[in-house]
């Protein structure tokens, strides 16, 4: 091989490297982002479809935070209540479809909004403690 066969070869490998190390220090850098992709505008009811299905109610955590949430009560006392979670992208919102299947089926129905997502406060990947 000669030798600047051999630079250009040590350069190329060093510029892999290097980009490599780059993208890797980016994506630690936005792990957090990456995996919690919280909607952060608030829920609507309207922009759901769910305007007269549900209701909007408030859940307060353990450490006193206000959660929003929407809530279709079962249709009677021996019907279930199913608590749907939307996943950890989007909102609420994107679960309207399935609320509406539930609803339909004579179900119960309680979205609960995550920490963080939906206009809620606090960051999703916090860890909280709870007062004692």
């Amino acid at each position: 091989m000669s030798g600047a066969v051999r630079r250009w070869t040590i350069r190329l490998v060093t510029a892999g490297l290097v980009a490599y190390l780059v993208a890797l220090a980016t994506l630690f850098a936005l792990q957090r982002q990456l995996l919690f992709p919280a909607g952060k505008e608030p829920p609507s009811l309207e922009r759901a479809g769910l305007a007269g299905l549900m209701e909007p109610v408030k859940i307060v955590t353990a450490d006193g935070l206000d959660l929003v949430a929407w809530y279709h009560s079962p249709p009677n006392r021996n019907a279930p209540l199913i608590v749907l979670f939307h996943g950890n992208g989007g909102t609420i919102e994107i679960r309207a479809a399935k609320a509406k299947t539930y609803i339909g089926a004579g179900f119960g129905v309680l979205l609960p909004e995550y920490r963080g997502y939906g206009g809620n406060p606090v960051r999703p990947w916090i860890v909280h403690t709870i007062p004692q």
